[in-house]
């Protein structure tokens, strides 16, 4: 391999290092000691061929190049104002991949990819590192990536590690938002939850439930995620009653939540589908917010994960927790599933005894079964007249 770029796929080339004497390179990833760095930008350094391709496959092909150009120029500038401008431009591209990085690891992290999420957390915490320096609040957000990355791998300590740095980095910042707090909160929790600690799970979730809660309110989706595992806490105490309690919180924040938009969406589509086809013609549809990506796998997971659960069982709980999954599969166009969770609707209500109505949920959900039939027929409909265009 010395003394030749070997090629592994799609731009990805390993170029062996020599190690100028006395000086020390490590591996982005891991610290250990760099053999092999990036042929392109030749300033990310690696201990293997193994973990250049895992920072290669999960952020590093997207910014090479703009690593690349925040090396120092061969030609020195002329004047201050010259020198400002390219400090300027550096930091600009700092704060580029930063946000690269960010946005690529929430989307590893969001299709529980935990190790494709550690490299472009790691590199954001870089960056992040050496624009605000080792103890800026502004740290706290990769932090909290690289902690989520870890726990999803079972790599305890590493979890423990970073939110030990959060969780110092915010306690000495008073200007902390309660957003913020409800984040490390929610990950403490789930650090104590994997160790079995579960008092101390409960008492973070508590934290992070009432943080969320002055950062956006008690019915919020943001602050379901607390609900949801204080929930799967009790049901690990062997305590499904409280167990349900806190999931019939969960169902009745993402019904409230997900009915509302469903009922923008039933107005939107007033107009005759026909028009949706005329050039120039805007979609009503377009100006409703239907959730971004990460909150609609928070539902899902959150829903399903619910309705799987024999212990906590009831025909009532079941019902509601299909027909909320049926609200969510409309907003995310999957309309057979939708359909498939209303038929199931109607069979719990077929083979119950209990007297549910689908109108006199305890949220009072406008929505009906009905309704999503009609809006489903609609949405297709609206479908075929653009593709026919």
């Amino acid at each position: 391999m010395a003394g030749a770029s070997e090629e592994m796929e799609d731009g990805f080339e390993v170029n062996p290092l020599a190690n100028p004497k006395g000086i020390k390179l490590s591996c982005h990833l891991c610290q250990k000691p760099a053999r092999i760095q990036c042929p392109s930008c030749r300033s990310t350094y690696y201990c293997s061929v193994d973990d250049q391709l895992a920072d290669w496959r999960s952020i590093h092909s997207q910014v090479c190049s703009l690593i690349a150009s925040l090396k120092p120029p061969e030609t020195h500038a002329n004047s201050d104002t010259e020198r400002k401008q390219r400090k300027k431009h550096q930091q600009q591209t700092r704060d580029r991949i930063t946000e690269m990085a960010l946005t690529e690891a929430r989307k590893h992290l969001h299709n529980e990819d935990y190790t494709l999420a550690f490299p472009p957390s790691l590199l954001a915490l870089k960056l992040l590192t050496d624009t605000h320096g080792p103890a800026h609040l502004e740290l706290t957000p990769a932090l909290l990536l690289l902690a989520q990355s870890s726990l999803g791998q079972d790599q305890l300590r590493n979890a423990e590690k970073f939110l030990s740095q959060a969780h110092w980095t915010v306690l000495q910042n008073s200007q902390t938002s309660a957003s913020l707090h409800s984040q490390l909160h929610r990950n403490l929790g789930l650090l104590a939850a994997a160790r079995e600690e579960y008092l101390m799970a409960k008492k973070h979730f508590a934290e992070d439930i009432y943080q969320s809660s002055i950062a956006y309110g008690t019915q919020s989706i943001k602050t379901v995620g607390g609900l949801f595992q204080l929930g799967n806490i009790f049901l690990k105490e062997d305590k499904p009653v409280v167990a349900q309690s806190f999931f019939n919180e969960v169902i009745k924040i993402w019904l409230i939540h997900l009915d509302g938009i469903i009922q923008e969406m039933i107005k939107a589509l007033q107009t005759p589908p026909s028009t949706f086809a005329l050039p120039g013609t805007k979609d009503p549809l377009d100006s409703i917010d239907t959730m971004n990506v990460a909150e609609r796998v928070e539902a899902r997971q959150q829903l399903q994960t619910v309705l799987s659960l024999q212990e906590i069982q009831s025909p009532s709980f079941a019902y509601k927790a299909c027909f909320t999954l049926s609200l969510l599969h409309v907003i995310m166009k999957e309309y057979p599933q939708s359909l498939a969770y209303i038929d199931e609707c109607t069979k719990i209500k077929t083979g119950s005894s209990t007297v549910i109505e689908e109108r006199e949920f305890e949220v009072g959900a406008e929505t009906t079964g009905k309704d999503i039939e009609i809006l489903v027929a609609t949405l297709r409909e609206k479908e075929m007249f653009k593709n026919d265009k």
